[in-house]
């Protein structure tokens, strides 16, 4: 604009009436107004989470879920928490954290893993320990303002907290003890949530889960793995073995006692006829003493129909008669005739 020009504008604006131009100013700034107030005025809560309200910076409210309305102009701000949403922090796994997560000791290994999921057991051992932490946001005021940094410190409670119930347990207990592994994952979750609680964080520690548990080298790792195939095969082989046993045993515990039954049956059988035959020899003891002939002969004579009906051939002797007799063969369905002789001496 040349200097003639710039003279020219001046003077157009210095003949432009003052209130003309304090209307204007203030018309704009009303119009800026309105359009900035539903912006700063209206917020929306998740279904999951809740919102801090703070007013000319101190603590006014805590509200839930829905369309939320405040004072505008940063006079009311409110900060929503995801108060409801199971949250997960992991230890050992890479790929599981962002790069930007507030963790402190980041050293990587070889084997993509973490230097925090690496702790000495009680025997002064080293076991690769790898957890996760399910928490949630209870206290949503003291998770803003009362900690500088919750998750970091989330982070090295649950690390520290860790470490300090694995070493109060063996390698191998650590390693390989399902029992001693629930209560390691208890203890430490009573442990952080108290060191949480210290901090006054308003995180509720809900679970703390060890996913995975290595020897520190894969040399060791193997040899692990060999023991534990062995300990796996003795364990199947002690089964079949029970297994054999249940079948067997109850088999011939049954054959025993089925042999055992049948003894005591043919025991009482023996018995009982013994008694029998005694009682019967007895009564005829007294009949061949009272008739001494009538009960030889009649002794003879059921001796002769119990032992003739299983006689196949009968043979009549007559020393007198030199010729053959013909005798009728009762024995045969046909009735056929069989001759019997017997030679004179």
């Amino acid at each position: 604009m040349e200097r003639n020009e710039f003279d020219e504008f001046r003077r157009r604006l210095q003949q432009v009436p003052l209130r003309r131009v304090l209307t204007i100013v203030l018309y704009v700034i009303l119009g800026a107004a309105l359009l900035v107030l539903p912006l700063t005025m209206f917020y929306t809560v998740d279904a999951e989470a809740e919102a801090v309200v703070l007013r000319f910076g101190k603590y006014y409210k805590t509200v839930g879920p829905g369309l939320k309305w405040k004072l505008p102009f940063g006079i009311d701000r409110a900060y929503v928490v995801a108060t409801q949403r199971m949250q997960k922090l992991e230890f050992g796994v890479v790929s599981a954290r962002p790069r930007n997560a507030p963790r402190t000791r980041r050293v990587q290994q070889s084997q993509g893993l973490l230097g925090e999921s690496q702790m000495l057991t009680g025997d002064l051992k080293i076991a690769d320990v790898r957890w996760s932490v399910q928490y949630l946001i209870a206290r949503p005021f003291d998770y803003l303002f009362k900690i500088a940094s919750p998750e970091a410190t989330l982070s090295d409670a649950c690390e520290a907290a860790m470490r300090l119930v694995v070493g109060d347990y063996s390698f191998s207990e650590v390693l390989t003890d399902k029992t001693k592994r629930e209560k390691i994952q208890t203890d430490a979750k009573e442990k952080t949530q108290e060191l949480m609680d210290l901090c006054d964080s308003g995180i509720d520690i809900v679970n703390v889960l060890i996913q995975v548990v290595d020897p520190p080298s894969q040399n060791v790792k193997n040899a692990f793995a060999e023991v534990s195939s062995a300990r796996l095969e003795k364990k199947q082989i002690i089964n079949e073995a029970n297994q054999q046993y249940n079948k067997i045993i109850p088999e011939a515990r049954g054959q025993a006692d089925k042999m055992v039954l049948i003894a005591e049956g043919e025991k009482v059988k023996r018995v009982n006829e013994a008694a029998g035959d005694v009682a019967r020899f007895s009564a005829l003891l007294q009949e061949y003493t009272r008739a001494k002939e009538v009960t030889r002969t009649r002794l003879y004579l059921e001796a002769l129909s119990e032992v003739l009906p299983q006689v196949r051939q009968i043979f009549v002797l007559d020393e007198s008669q030199g010729k053959p007799l013909q005798v009728l063969d009762l024995q045969s369905a046909t009735g056929a005739r069989s001759v019997i002789t017997k030679e004179k001496p």
